[in-house]
């Protein structure tokens, strides 16, 4: 039994090492764009016209690539946000909630006590009968 859980750690560690290894790749890849385009953007100006449009379909291709990912950022952010209101709402709530329970404990409390204080004389005539 141990030796299928090592095997299943053995494999996950391996699958772990292939994600890390793809977001280095992608992180890279994504960085070696964003230094194409600034430097593209840079010499523009001196390319000669007979390269002027191949050049700039690429670094359209480029500005593409950044703006979408700026836009799938700004989607995160939002999303986050969105989460993270809700996330507030549910403590908040829950602190509500909390505090109601507290009360509520509080309340109880005080009515046990009250029929305690009712029953003690009840009780003390009940035993002096006896």
């Amino acid at each position: 039994m141990n030796y299928m859980i090592g095997d299943n750690a053995s494999e996950q560690a391996y699958n772990d090492e292939i994600i890390k290894k793809t977001i280095q790749n992608v992180v890279e890849k994504e960085n070696k764009i964003l230094r194409d385009f600034q430097e593209m953007k840079r010499v523009h100006q001196f390319i000669p016209e007979s390269m002027k449009t191949e050049f700039e379909k690429h670094l359209e291709e480029r500005k593409m690539f950044l703006s979408f990912k700026l836009q799938s950022q700004q989607d995160q952010c939002k999303s986050l946000y969105k989460l993270l209101g809700y996330i507030n709402a549910l403590n908040l709530k829950d602190n509500q909630l909390f505090h109601q329970k507290k009360t509520d404990s509080d309340e109880l409390l005080k009515k046990i006590s009250s029929i305690e204080e009712q029953m003690h004389p009840l009780a003390i005539i009940l035993d002096s009968n006896e």
